[in-house]
């Protein structure tokens, strides 16, 4: 990494580096090594990480689902192609090794778009409350990201809830548009997609500043209204795509719950993952939803902006270890 100055302001330099071995996982593989994503829910970055691998003179191996004749796969469902292969394996026991998701082996609901069969409404939660208050910020016609945890869980559910699911576009990072998200451990996938493209032209897309509003997760906010998610517990998880996906979006609205374990609000964030000054300077809108207020980013820090019915201002703003002005 290196320090370089563009335009008069300082950025870091990523450089590229060596790639010995990469490994995918892919429907269908022919003889010729030709791939195929049909029974996947996404396709992440089978071709980003084959030509990255392959470019660097590294090896590349596909576990296949299933191994096909030459010439079954039409060449316009290849999604990547077999000269870029060294190595196939064939998944001795697909319905163990090579599932669609951790909960499933193979659902086509995750692969097909949507159908007249009405969707099952999702049981009241806390969760779900936080999607429903969070969904109002939303315009028709909005493009949308959803982020893992209270996001993943409720926005989705919370749209469809309301008969609004086609009024905007839900994506996941993974590559999916439209549909309800799945949670949990299947985050990264939705019921009744209507699209499925690559993880990297995913980031293209978002870093070409194509969202209108992101929905995040939450571990720390401090004073500024600085988030952290990135280390938390004084482990480092990592960012994921948060960063790319927050810096661009128009509106960022982080949905957590004030009631838990850990303590959301802090005096200063144990990593800065999100930077509200960065923000204020992009003129972003940024709102924090919880299950007993929504608090929004001010010039001067966090402002509360509406509470929930019987709940005191003053008994929710003891709760906070810093002032917070009041709209």
């Amino acid at each position: 990494m290196a320090l370089e100055q563009l335009d008069g302001e300082d950025f870091m330099l990523y450089r590229s580096f060596q790639i010995d071995v990469g490994i995918f996982r892919a429907s269908s593989v022919d003889q010729d090594g030709n791939c195929s994503h049909e029974d996947e829910a996404v396709m992440l970055d089978s071709l980003a990480i084959a030509q990255a691998a392959h470019n660097s003179g590294g090896l590349v191996i596909c576990q296949a689902k299933r191994l096909v004749p030459r010439g079954t796969i039409n060449p316009k469902q290849v999604t990547v192609p077999g000269c870029l292969i060294d190595l196939v394996v064939e998944a001795p026991d697909p319905e163990r090794q090579h599932r669609m998701t951790d909960g499933t082996f193979l659902d086509p609901v995750y692969i097909s778009s949507a159908s007249e069969t009405e969707l099952p409404r999702a049981p009241y939660s806390t969760r779900l409350a936080i999607g429903r208050r969070a969904i109002r910020f939303l315009h028709q016609g909005d493009v949308v990201n959803i982020g893992t945890g209270i996001p993943g869980d409720s926005v989705g559910p919370a749209l469809s809830e309301a008969g609004l699911s086609d009024d905007v576009t839900l994506t996941v990072e993974s590559g999916v548009y439209g549909g309800v998200p799945a949670g949990g451990v299947d985050f990264g996938i939705t019921a009744h997609p209507r699209a499925i493209i690559s993880h990297a032209s995913q980031f293209d897309f978002y870093n070409g500043g194509g969202l209108d509003a992101t929905f995040m997760g939450a571990g720390q906010i401090d004073e500024q209204g600085n988030v952290n998610v990135s280390r938390l517990g004084g482990r480092v998880i990592g960012a994921g795509g948060f960063i790319d996906i927050t810096q661009s979006a128009r509106l960022v609205c982080f949905c957590f719950m004030l009631a838990g374990k850990n303590q959301k609000f802090v005096p200063q964030v144990e990593h800065l993952t999100f930077s509200a000054d960065q923000a204020r300077k992009r003129h972003q809108q940024v709102r924090y939803v919880t299950e007993k207020a929504v608090f929004g980013l001010a010039p001067a820090g966090l402002e509360l902006l509406e509470i929930a019915p019987g709940l005191d201002v003053t008994k929710l703003l003891a709760e906070v270890p810093f002032k917070i002005s009041v709209s």
